[in-house]
């Protein structure tokens, strides 16, 4: 259990599971995580994650730039 990566995953996994209740986008939560500190590789990983153990909190996600 001495990786750090592997530990401030874990946190990031934390976090998103105390703030999200509900089915945010995906972006939000990285943004979420991102300004607290955490890495942005860490971001995406934890994001990616959480959204696998929680698929009902996975939202549809859209292009605004599609017309």
């Amino acid at each position: 259990d001495g990786d750090p990566a592997a530990r401030e995953r874990r946190a990031a996994l934390r976090s998103l599971e105390k703030k999200f209740r509900a089915a945010a986008p995906r972006a939000k939560m990285k943004q979420f995580l991102y300004r607290r500190g955490f890495s942005y590789g860490i971001c995406d990983a934890a994001t990616n994650l959480f959204l696998e153990e929680n698929p009902e909190f996975k939202t549809e996600e859209t292009d605004f730039y599609e017309e």
